[in-house]
Formats: C-alpha cells, sequence, structure tokens
C-alpha cells in the first residue's frame, strides 16, 4: 500500500470542518425554524450524525482527488490488529473510561454526572433507533479521517509505530457506543 506521504497530501486546513459544519447547521435550523438554539438542541445527535456522513463523504471525495481511498488516508494497514486486542481496549475503555468520568464528575460536584434534559429531549422514536447506529460508527470514520487523515497523518513522524498505535485507539475508543 502507498504510503500516505508519498502523495504529498495538504489537507491539515480541513481539520475544523466538522465543527463549521455543525455550527452553520444548528445556526441555519434555528433560523428556519424560527428557534433559539437551545430549544433545537435536543436534535444534536441526528445533526451529527448527519454532519459526520457529509464530513466522510468531503473526505473520501477529497482523498479521490488525491489518487487514493479512505482507508490510505486515515494509513490503515488490515490485519495489524487482532480481535483478541479489539476486545481488550473495548474492555479497558469501557472500564477505565467511563468510570473515570463518572468519578471526575462525583469529585468536582459532589453528584454522579447525568445527561441535561435538554441534551436528551424526545426524538421521534424511529430516528433514535437509526441513530444509535448511524451515530457512532460515523463519528467514528469522520474523526478517524479527519485526525488521523488530515491531522496526524501530515506529520512525518518516525518510527511508524507511534502512528500504528494510534490509529488503533483512536478506532477502538468509539466501540463502546455501539453496545
Amino acid at each position: 500500500m502507498e504510503s500516505y506521504h508519498d502523495r504529498n497530501c495538504n489537507l491539515y486546513y480541513m481539520l475544523p470542518l466538522r465543527c463549521i459544519i455543525f455550527l452553520l447547521v444548528f445556526m441555519i435550523a434555528a433560523v428556519v425554524f424560527d428557534k433559539q438554539m437551545q430549544e433545537i438542541s435536543n436534535w444534536w445527535s441526528i445533526i451529527a450524525g448527519i454532519v459526520n456522513i457529509g464530513t466522510i463523504w468531503i473526505l473520501v471525495s477529497l482523498a479521490k482527488k488525491q489518487g487514493m481511498d479512505y482507508w490510505q488516508l486515515i494509513h490503515y494497514q488490515k490485519g495489524e490488529t487482532t480481535w483478541k486486542q479489539i476486545v481488550g481496549m473495548v474492555v479497558i475503555i469501557l472500564l477505565v473510561g467511563m468510570a473515570g468520568m463518572y468519578l471526575a464528575g462525583y469529585v468536582c460536584y459532589g453528584v454522579i454526572p447525568y445527561a441535561a434534559p435538554m441534551i436528551i429531549a424526545p426524538i421521534p422514536l424511529w430516528l433514535a433507533i437509526i441513530n444509535i447506529i448511524v451515530l457512532p460508527i460515523s463519528t467514528a470514520f469522520a474523526e478517524d479521517g479527519l485526525y488521523l487523515g488530515c491531522g496526524v497523518n501530515q506529520i512525518n513522524i518516525r518510527p511508524l509505530l507511534f502512528r500504528r498505535y494510534f490509529l488503533r485507539c483512536s478506532t477502538v475508543l468509539f466501540l463502546p457506543c455501539l453496545i
């Protein structure tokens, strides 16, 4: 597989893309529906899924223009990570990451954190069901494409071990969202 650096791509300007699109969509939606942004905040997960899919499409299009595919963009090499390593990372992330988040909330605020009602306010059930699958998967691919493809892989770091380790960890971080 041809190296990302062999293409001489400069996609670092794409790093803030998803954040900018997300903000623009929210501002436009607020104007179109004549609502305050707080009033449409319960739609954030649906909007995030749509923005992620758009981001992935943009990244794939840009990669094709550079003569490569998405997998070359993020420097993915099939077979480097075993299922045992993936399952191990998921368990560690669930135990350490989630427990650490709740512990930090308890230490800082004296209570175990909860989701704000404005963020988890009701959305149509059929959208929620679709979004349970779409959001974590699209987030993983959009963020890997942006942060690995347009960020980390822009840095010519040797040894290559750092990139491989980062790719494994960053990809595995969103697997618990599928549970």
